[in-house]
């Protein structure tokens, strides 16, 4: 038997912690379409968030409930290429330092005209030596790399 209950008479604090806390994935799938940026935001930072939610907030309106996913330390790399053509830059940046960022979404966040985009590709361990090289010249960088 399952037990339903209203959450969205609670306050948005209280759906927040819920969306925290809890282990319910239908729930989690509920909460992640909330109105407020702050719940939203809270399913993201739930260690039983799905792949399949974070692909639904992949699209959200709000770019800080975005950047979340971003920075997630265990956002697949499908998602993190999702967010790489983000219109925020602040998105981008995050993607570009995300250690779960592959060789290919770096070298396409490479040719980003956000300097702190292509300093966050120039300093991610999974780019390819190559990109570095292209990068250090568009950002002035003097230094040898390794064969």
């Amino acid at each position: 038997m399952e037990l339903f209950v209203d959450i969205s008479k609670y306050s948005s604090k209280i759906r927040s912690l819920i969306a925290e806390e809890t282990s319910d994935v239908n729930l989690l799938a509920k909460l992640a379409g909330d109105e407020e940026r702050s719940v939203r935001s809270a399913v993201i930072k739930n260690e039983n968030v799905s792949t399949e939610i974070l692909k639904e907030l992949v699209n959200d309106e709000d770019w800080t409930v975005r950047l979340m996913i971003a920075v997630k330390k265990n956002v697949s790399p499908e998602i993190l290429e999702a967010l790489a053509t983000d219109e925020n830059e602040f998105v981008r940046d995050s993607v570009s330092r995300n250690p779960n960022t592959s060789c290919k979404t770096l070298d396409l966040l490479a040719k980003d005209s956000n300097y702190f985009v292509k300093m966050g590709v120039f300093n991610n361990e999974n780019t390819s030596p190559e990109t570095i090289a292209k990068i250090s010249k568009e950002i002035h960088l003097n230094f040898f790399v390794a064969d």
